[in-house]
């Protein structure tokens, strides 16, 4: 079915909000007192320029104390006179003071600043005031977008979801009528999660899980009302154990949603919200622990339960906590990381409409939903996507099966010739080199097949070859086997008691051994089988020999398998095919999208995509790292994809740029003086982690890259969620039409900086930045295409989609979570465990363009980026950031491919 328009859960005020809450401040004394003690605990220099303390630690603690606390102020601690917390009633003042005692014994402060703190504390009145809000209230930026005031982002979602909770009629796919409570803020977002937790199939137990609504305040760049989105999904709990017992958490802290049947002196409806704890798992208790702040000294004196839950007996029995043993119940969110679960991800388009139709009922009673989106009539697909091939239904069965096998067999041949003549294209040395290190000889076996398959070469035995060799008439190809022996087992690491030095010496262990293996080879790239998943990152070797590789020279892709019968080693095939195809892609020589209005915009256009590489998480086996890279696409070169070496300004071939990120991502880890406090204003962080010195940086990154470029049709793609930290001009709030600010006191209009120069700007759904979608032609698929709103004159923002991936093809449009379904044949169908296709919205703004371009071309020319013939797939982002995106792979080696 042909879909016109598609519908948006979305909505935007029309007129004020007015809702009574009460406010408490921080008073000017205690806060005076409480900066004092933790200055004293600090290193003298840091103390020196610290001028605050950690209120988020103190923040972390609320919802486990008093959930009838909307929201708190994220800037208490160095801007005096600000809103602290936002309630519906006043809670408890002496709850508020204890609870600050509580967390004030984790200041590492001298006796004297913790006596005057206690004093002050004990003496200054907390007091609450009732304030009546607009919850609709907004100013309007210079570049025409909205700008919410601070309280609306918590609060605004918090009364929604509260009016959803008490009003809204919705049921499960079997009928039953859901209940839902409030749970803890999420950042400035509010959630509701079905409870109790319901069993998805009554005869399997690790089936359990809730629905979950989030509604979030969003802004559109050059629109003058904010929106707010509604997203449906399901959370799946955890119901069972690893090998040893435990619940499995990879090593990290995990949420625990806890309710209970007591009730709390003071609160008001103490039913209607969870409460939120962490647990984490104590290598050297070797059992899992409540994190720091949710210690039992804490509980019940500082919690909502209050009866203690014990860690270890939770995460060595989930279901028993699950299922509501005692006045407590307690649920662990599921992460993919622990293993399958019986319930597939993601919410079905069956019960996403009725879920959605029923909000629409509550929500429309405050808020307008925003009107459905149009079709772009301009091309879809690159002028290289090849659809399905059709015959006419007057054939028989028989002819149109052999012709679809011809055609089949057509393209791939086809497809093979146009990569082989890619790498003839990259490769000077008109011979293509490459290695497969192996662990089981059905990997090796699949991979020389698969290098056939993707290359179009005769099929060889290789159970007796170390060498194999082809020639063709573009490239000759030479690929060496062996098998890896130590080389891919886990790292030397006491996986008990890892030290950064201990971890540290394994690693360059292990990147000499992988150096001296591929040096010898004089290999272009190479193809290495990890056959076992390493429960501890400590353990697992990709990121040394990742690096070794590259310090000879060698680009790799790694290809996981599991023992003999696991999903990883049915679908062996497979998966060597794709690793070919994704070494392909950083040799530069794999199909490319080819965008049908290339000729619009100057002939030659190129494509170049600016990414910060941004790991802010240090750990044993990963320094942190920040820097900007950016690769630049253009379809009709000879070297079609290259790198931005910002040390040489120079554009570099793919592969050699792949390597340098590698060496000098080594060379150039910002990790001295990176030590900083919790309570460190990120404007005030040292070294390069402080946010002016990284924008300062990116500015004199962008400035002479695009300076380079002057004189060329040039589009530049950026991704809002990656970069607007690091550049502020591209975030809604500084956004004005036809400008750019690259960092020179002021932004100037686009024409002047470059007559031949675009930006694109786009945004994907994280943090529920695009809404939820379905078709609005009364089937509510998900269709794919390039949308915009026909109201807005000169519109300059377009959403795209695309085509389902594969994890969700076969989620049918009626298909619901519980509940059997008929299909039109009249077979009963449950989909209980058939993963649902999430319908994410990738919004692409066009915000500098030049006199006579039209918006939606250069939209189009984005969406149409979106699809990678290579993969037969859509991608999240446009092909250059796609690329951009996995070439950071390399500037940040990680543990997991």
């Amino acid at each position: 079915m042909t879909y016109n328009a598609i519908k948006l859960a979305a909505y935007q005020p029309t007129g004020e909000i007015p809702w009574p809450v009460h406010i408490m401040r921080v008073p000017a004394e205690l806060r005076a007192a409480l900066e004092e003690l933790y200055r004293s605990g600090l290193p003298e220099h840091l103390a020196k320029s610290t001028r605050t303390f950690p209120i988020r630690s103190l923040n972390a603690l609320l919802p486990l104390a008093a959930p009838d606390v909307l929201s708190v102020g994220r800037r208490v601690s160095i801007e005096d006179d600000v809103p602290w917390l936002y309630s519906l009633q006043p809670v408890d003042a002496d709850l508020i003071r204890d609870l600050i005692g509580i967390w004030s014994l984790g200041l590492k402060g001298d006796a004297a600043c913790r006596e005057e703190a206690d004093r002050v504390l004990d003496e200054v009145p907390l007091a609450w005031e009732e304030r009546p809000l607009d919850l609709a209230q907004a100013a309007v930026g210079p570049g025409g977008t909205a700008e919410p005031a601070d309280h609306v982002y918590p609060l605004l979602t918090a009364f929604i979801a509260r009016q959803i909770r008490l009003k809204a009629d919705l049921s499960s796919g079997n009928g039953d009528r859901l209940a839902f409570m409030e749970s803890p803020w999420r950042g400035r977002a509010a959630e509701l999660v079905s409870w109790p937790p319901r069993q998805g199939l009554p005869e399997e137990p690790d089936s359990w899980f809730s629905y979950v609504i989030v509604l979030s305040v969003q802004t559109l760049p050059f629109q003058p009302t904010f929106r707010i989105h509604v997203r449906t999904g399901v959370r799946r709990w955890v119901t069972s154990t690893g090998s040893q017992g435990l619940v499995y958490t990879a090593g990290r802290s995990v949420s625990v949603y806890l309710a209970t049947t007591t009730a709390w002196p003071g609160m008001a409806d103490v039913r209607s919200r969870l409460a939120v704890h962490r647990l984490r798992y104590d290598a050297k208790a070797a059992q899992h622990v409540w994190h720091s702040i949710d210690q039992h000294e804490l509980l019940p004196h500082a919690s909502l339960i209050r009866s203690p839950v014990d860690a270890a007996d939770l995460s060595a029995d989930p279901l028993k906590h699950l299922t509501g043993s005692g006045e407590v119940r307690a649920a662990i969110p599921y992460s993919t990381s622990m293993g399958r679960h019986t319930v597939g991800a993601g919410l079905m388009a069956g019960d996403r409409v009725p879920f959605l139709e029923g909000i629409d009922q509550v929500v429309s009673e405050v808020l307008e939903r925003v009107g459905a989106r149009c079709r772009v009539e301009l091309p879809d697909r690159p002028t290289n996507h090849q659809s399905r091939p059709t015959f006419s239904t007057k054939l028989s069965k028989e002819e149109r099966d052999r012709r679809s096998e011809e055609e089949k067999s057509r393209r791939k041949a086809e497809a093979a010739q146009t990569r082989r003549a890619a790498l003839r294209s990259v490769l000077s040395s008109g011979t293509f080199t490459a290695r497969v290190l192996w662990q089981d000889p059905a990997t090796r076996d699949a991979l020389v097949q698969g290098l056939c398959d993707v290359l179009g070469l005769m099929p060889m035995d290789a159970s007796e070859a170390e060498t194999l060799r082809w020639s063709t008439s573009e490239i000759e190809v030479v690929l060496g086997l062996a098998c890896s022996g130590d080389l891919c087992g886990g790292l030397d690491v006491d996986v008990n008691r890892p030290s950064r030095a201990n971890v540290d010496q394994a690693v360059q262990a292990r990147r000499t051994a992988a150096a001296l293996t591929f040096r010898h080879s004089a290999a272009d790239a190479a193809v290495v089988e990890i056959d076992r998943v390493f429960k501890s990152a400590h353990l697992d070797p990709k990121f040394a020999i990742r690096l070794g590789s590259a310090d000879a020279g060698v680009l790799t892709q790694f290809v996981q398998t599991a023992e003999q019968g696991s999903a990883l080693a049915k679908n062996r095939s497979h998966r060597a095919q794709q690793a070919w195809l994704d070494l392909l892609r950083q040799l530069g020589a794999a199909r490319l999208p080819l965008p049908p209005l290339y000729d619009r915009f100057g002939g030659d256009i190129q494509f170049i995509a600016v990414w910060a590489v941004n790991r802010q998480r240090r750990s044993l086996i990963n320094s942190r790292l920040w820097r900007p890279i950016a690769i630049k696409y253009q379809p009709r070169s000879t070297q079609p994809i290259t790198g931005w070496r910002d040390d040489i300004r120079q554009w570099t071939p793919y592969r050699e740029f792949l390597l340098w990120l590698a060496q000098d991502a080594q060379a150039g880890t910002p990790d001295d003086d990176l030590e900083e406090s919790e309570g460190e204003p990120e404007g005030q962080r040292t070294g390069r982690w402080r946010l002016e010195d990284r924008q300062r940086e990116t500015m004199s990154f962008i400035r002479p890259l695009l300076s380079a470029q002057r004189g060329r049709p040039t589009v530049l793609l950026v991704h809002a969620q990656n970069l607007r930290s690091d550049w502020p001009w591209i975030s809604n709030t500084n956004l004005i039409p036809d400008r750019l600010d690259a960092g020179d006191g002021e932004d100037v209009p686009v024409a002047l900086w470059d007559a031949g120069l675009r930006v694109v700007r786009v945004r994907d759904s994280q943090r529920d930045a695009t809404p939820q979608h379905y078709g609005a032609d009364g089937n509510h698929g998900l269709p794919m295409g390039l949308w915009r709103e026909l109201s807005i004159p000169e519109n300059r923002l377009y959403y795209s989609t695309g085509e389902r991936a594969a994890t969700g093809s076969n989620a049918a449009i009626g298909a619901r979570r519980e509940g059997v379904r008929v299909t039109a044949s009249k077979r009963e169908i449950i989909d209980t465990g058939t993963p649902a296709y999430n319908p994410n919205l990738l919004e692409i703004c066009v915000t500098a363009c030049q006199e006579g371009d039209e918006p939606a071309e250069l939209a189009s020319l984005a969406h149409q980026l979106r699809y990678a013939p290579e993969l037969d797939k859509w991608l999240t982002l446009p092909y250059p950031l796609h690329l951009a995106m996995k070439a950071a792979e390399y500037a940040t080696p990680i543990a997991a491919d």
